[in-house]
């Protein structure tokens, strides 16, 4: 034999050997690759607004030989976290695109990661509009309708309604409202619209509220309704 061929052999059975040592379970290697490597997983919300606890979840991650010990969070911003629990919240301060990431660690020392990117913008509050009649009857029923109101992210929680006469406000879901001015005057009603993450916006109409009908209008009552359209 070729000392060449031998030189092949001998290779072949070292190659042989470390194969079969490391099948044995000898270090952290099989010959498919690393042995006990945990599979770490990461799912976030992908998006989310400025200030709010955003939730990042890596307890889709998988073990392998060993128990998982710790997790350690970093979120792109600054901050990071180490915890034996899987789940975390973070509150990003700026706007802009993150890669939050995971690393898994198990009892073993053995550690995989993974990551999940995050967009973050600022909330933008809701667009009011308020809509009522420019002049009413005192004691009359009549509506405040603030269903034009618009929210960029489709989010409005509740409608405040304030009607400008020291009366209590209506805090409700609906967009409309109904009342009556029990006085004359003018009154600036107002409807502060507020999203699901706090942001407010505002609207607000001017409204007059006349004398009482008894009976019908006459020709006789021009110089009274005039009097009262000039106080």
């Amino acid at each position: 034999m070729s000392v060449l061929a031998q030189g092949m052999v001998a290779r072949g059975l070292l190659q042989a050997l470390i194969c079969y040592s490391l099948s044995l379970g000898c270090g952290h290697k099989t010959s498919l690759g690393v042995q006990g490597v945990p599979d770490a997983r990461l799912a976030g919300p992908g998006a989310g607004f400025v200030g709010d606890p955003l939730a990042f979840d890596a307890s889709a991650s998988q073990p392998a030989d060993s128990p998982i010990a710790k997790y350690r969070f970093v979120f792109g911003d600054g901050d990071s976290t180490e915890q034996p629990t899987a789940i975390v919240t973070d509150v990003f301060s700026q706007p802009g695109e993150y890669l939050v990431s995971v690393t898994v660690t198990d009892v073993a020392g053995d550690r995989a990661s993974a990551s999940s990117r995050v967009v973050v913008t600022v909330n933008q509050p809701p667009v009011a509009a308020l809509m009522a009649p420019l002049s009413v009857l005192a004691g009359s029923t009549f509506q405040l309708d603030a269903s034009g109101t618009t929210d960029p992210n489709d989010n409005i929680s509740t409608y405040t309604f304030d009607f400008g006469d020291g009366t209590p406000t209506a805090t409700q879901a609906e967009p409309t409202c109904s009342y009556s001015y029990a006085q004359r005057g003018a009154f600036t009603a107002t409807v502060s619209v507020t999203d699901d993450h706090g942001a407010v916006g505002t609207a607000k109409t001017t409204i007059v509220s006349g004398f009482t009908l008894s009976r019908p209008i006459q020709l006789s009552d021009s110089k009274l309704i005039s009097q009262w359209a000039q106080s």
